[in-house]
Formats: C-alpha cells, structure tokens, sequence
C-alpha cells in the first residue's frame, strides 16, 4: 500500500523527469550530431554519454528524494501514513535508485539508438548500439578499469547525496556536493601523501602494488591478497550499504522530531 501510495502521488512528477531527461539527452546528442563527425558515437563514447547522463541527473534527483521532510504540511502528512520508518525508506530507495535507473536507462537507449542509426546512415558506418545491461563489452572511457565499475560509483555517490537530501534541511544539493568535493580530494591526493613515505617507485595497477626502482634491479612490492579483496568490496558494495544504512537512522531521527 505504501507503494501504491507514493505511485500514485508521484507518478506525474516522475513521468516528466523522465521526459527532461529525455529532452536533455536530446538536445545534447543533437549537438555532437551536428559536428558532423561519425566517430563522436563510437560505443565507448556512447559508456560517456550514459554515464555523464546517469550521474547528472541521478545525483540531481537523489537530492530530492526526501524533499518532503522539507515542507511541513507535507512532511506531517508523511509522518502519519500508517507505515514503518524501513518500509518508507525501501519505498523511497525502490523508486529513487530501481525505477529512476531503468527509466533513465530506457529513455537513453531509445535516444541513442536514434542518433546512432543516424550517423551510421549519414557516414556509411555500423557502429553498434550499447547494451547498458552488458556494460562491460566496452571500453570505460575515464578508468583503466571495467565499464561497470563505474556503477559502483555512481551507487555510491547516489546514496551520498540520498542521505544530504535527509540529512540537510535547505540547499541539500549544494552541501552534499561540497561534501562530496572534500571526499574525492582527500581520495585523490592520498597517494600522493603515501607516496612520500616510500622509495622511487611508481603505482602500479593499483594501491596494492608498488614498483621500487632501484639501480641494480627493480622490484615489486604487494600487499596481502585479501587486502585488495577486502578493498575491492568495500569501495564497491559496502560504502553503498553504510550510506543507505545512515539515510534509514537519520530518517528515522528526523521523523521522531
């Protein structure tokens, strides 16, 4: 019933976001179509284009996923739906990550199949259109890493800026993204700061790995195995979890109040 409830109320409200986002992906694929060059809808720009797409508008609306809170009358109507503080937070998670995604996802691979078909018949070419359910067939166009890494990190900043929308009462978007700013500075000058504090060497794959250069033979130096698995889960699933774990307490804090 709390399901149907916020169906009903909100329906409209996201058939037209996902009508903007339609419009925004439009305007912008117009805009490289008409630079007239068929290599702009390669299928590891096509990675780009979802990708800068999903974040803008995913980050953009996760936001105000709990705007309600902000508005009185709006917030004690909340406040009274017969429901548990968890049921109301899987409802709103459903909707804000599930059903935005595959809204999002549908709408983008219906524009770019469009714009795809084309520049191939304008330039005599056969470039595939992507599949976003077999991101990993293609190239990631910003990390050395597989494609679908970078849906770990859009979870993850998505439940950030999910918990700045409960989390801050007035310019949600705003804090968080300086939050958000900080973290990601404090992330990308840490190797930097630990490199200090090692012989020349460079990084090699990653933070598990170092190569000292040394004038009679190089080597290398790794960290346990389990380190890096032990890495890789958290930065992939477990931030996610404890974000959206801390939105659910601060949710709950906040309808107390």
């Amino acid at each position: 019933m709390v399901f149907a409830k916020y169906w009903f109320e909100n329906k409209k409200a996201l058939w037209l976001l996902f009508a903007a986002i339609g419009a925004f992906l439009t305007i912008w694929m117009t805009l490289y179509y008409s630079f007239d060059s068929p290599n702009l809808f390669r299928p590891h720009f096509q990675v780009g284009y979802y990708f800068v797409g999903l974040f803008i508008s995913g980050l953009l609306s996760a936001s105000f996923l709990f705007s309600d809170l902000r508005n009185k009358p709006r917030a004690i109507s909340h406040m009274m739906i017969p429901a548990s503080q968890l049921e109301k937070v899987l409802c709103l998670m459903f909707f804000g990550v599930v059903v935005f995604w595959v809204g999002y996802s549908v709408v983008f691979t219906c524009i770019n199949w469009i714009f795809v078909n084309l520049s191939n018949a304008r330039g005599r070419r056969s470039e595939e259109v992507i599949n976003v359910l077999t991101i990993n067939r293609y190239h990631n166009p910003f990390l050395d890493t597989s494609s679908s890494s970078l849906y770990y990190i859009y979870f993850a900043v998505h439940a950030m800026f999910a918990l700045g929308s409960v989390n801050f009462a007035r310019y949600a978007f705003f804090k968080t993204l300086i939050i958000f700013l900080i973290f990601w500075l404090i992330f990308f000058f840490l190797p930097v700061f630990i490199h200090q504090f090692l012989p020349p060497g460079v990084w090699l794959s990653s933070l598990i790995s170092y190569e000292v250069f040394d004038h009679r033979e190089n080597f290398v130096l790794k960290l346990p195995a389990w380190f890096g698995v032990s890495t890789y889960i958290f930065f992939c699933f477990t931030i996610s979890v404890v974000l959206w774990i801390a939105t659910y307490f601060r949710f709950t804090e906040r309808q107390i109040s």
